[in-house]
């Protein structure tokens, strides 16, 4: 893979995180949104502009983290083609596992180890399972974000072997 692709991998990826933190400070009240509400309040629009994404803002963070993870983390490690099938298996994993801990509330709250209490960001963890929503639409979601990612990753892997110099 190279530097080109490389670079433009991770641009990408925080680009469409970029969209990601937009929906969350446009569409969503602060206090909703656990990095919001302690890091980002003052900058939030929510009620002051209208909605951005609508409907689509429902699900749009299902599809967000795993396809701008995936596109980082392939960016960063340049790895061969089973490891970018193995990166976006392993965000599809992690994000629906998240989502699968909201509908499994008191299971996944208790594998949440006490010592992320009090550690900005990981002592919301089990917050975010037990206030959390599962919602089949979310895996759609999550499983579209990761192989849109994968088709990325192959395609420009196909790109850069018929071309070399890109």
């Amino acid at each position: 893979m190279s530097m080109k692709t490389r670079i433009f991998l991770v641009m990408l990826g925080f680009v469409v995180l970029c969209v990601g933190v937009a929906l969350y400070l446009v569409d969503r009240p602060p206090e909703d949104t656990y990095f919001v509400y302690r890091s980002l309040k003052g900058l939030s629009f929510h009620g002051d502009v209208p909605a951005l994404f609508g409907m689509l803002g429902n699900f749009l963070p299902g599809f967000v983290h795993p396809f701008s993870f995936s596109l980082i983390t392939a960016g960063i490690l340049a790895p061969e083609r089973r490891g970018k099938i193995a990166i976006c298996l392993f965000w599809l994993a992690t994000n629906a596992l998240f989502e699968a801990g909201q509908h499994f509330k008191d299971f996944a709250s208790s594998l949440v180890p006490g010592w992320f209490d009090g550690i900005p960001y990981l002592e919301n963890t089990a917050g975010f399972f037990i206030h959390g929503s599962f919602d089949w639409c979310d895996i759609a979601a999550i499983v579209s974000g990761s192989c849109l990612a994968l088709f990325i990753l192959i395609t420009l892997d196909r790109m850069n072997r018929a071309s070399p110099h890109c």
